[in-house]
């Protein structure tokens, strides 16, 4: 669309210097838009929707891992509503690890552990009897649930990390990672965040 701007043109100083000056005027005027924007406004015109519809009772907005954006969480947060949204394999966690120099001492350089590869505080395992993935059907497989909270920009949100297996074969290379705002504070609050999405 010729009045779509994206947030990595946006947030880099040199993609941004190179807009054509129609481009330039959009962003100085606010009127472009990008996925950013355009999620915001579905988001409230649900919500709004939702509300006008019935007052009393809870939204629940479910997104991809295209929408793995501080920004979103803190803006339905905002709402007053609730979400659970897939996150990026590559998310950090607020655990930080030590590292070293190339001379073998401690460095002072601050590294967060990846949440793919940390030890969560929290988990349960459930089996499902019967589920089919990408047009293909796995009986028995094991639902390894791990919940933890995680802080972004001075808010606690809950992680929930989700892991299937048949036997001991994982059925993916990577667990799922799912960031909410609702409470989850035992296993089955944690699969009912799983549920949701």
């Amino acid at each position: 669309m010729p009045t779509y701007i994206g947030e990595t043109v946006l947030n880099n100083p040199q993609l941004a210097a190179a807009l054509t000056p129609e481009q330039q005027l959009l962003v100085a005027q606010k009127a472009y838009i990008n996925t950013k924007i355009l999620f915001h406004q579905n988001i409230k015109e649900s919500s709004d929707w939702l509300k006008a519809q019935r007052s009393e009772g809870f939204r629940c907005h479910i997104a991809d891992r295209e929408f793995d954006d501080d920004a979103h969480f803190d803006y339905i947060d905002t709402l007053g509503d609730e979400f659970v949204i897939r996150l990026q394999t590559n998310r950090l966690s607020n655990q930080t690890k030590q590292t070293y120099t190339l001379k073998g001492k401690v460095s002072k350089r601050v590294v967060y552990q990846a949440l793919v590869d940390k030890p969560f505080a929290h988990g349960c395992t459930a089996e499902i009897e019967k589920s089919t993935f990408h047009g293909q059907t796995y009986r028995s497989v094991t639902v390894q649930i791990e919940w933890e909270p995680l802080t972004l920009n001075g808010k606690t949100y809950q992680v929930v990390r989700i892991t299937l297996r048949q036997g001991a074969k994982p059925l993916f290379e990577q667990p799922m990672f799912l960031l909410t705002n609702r409470k989850v504070f035992n296993a089955s609050q944690a699969q009912e965040s799983y549920a949701a999405y």
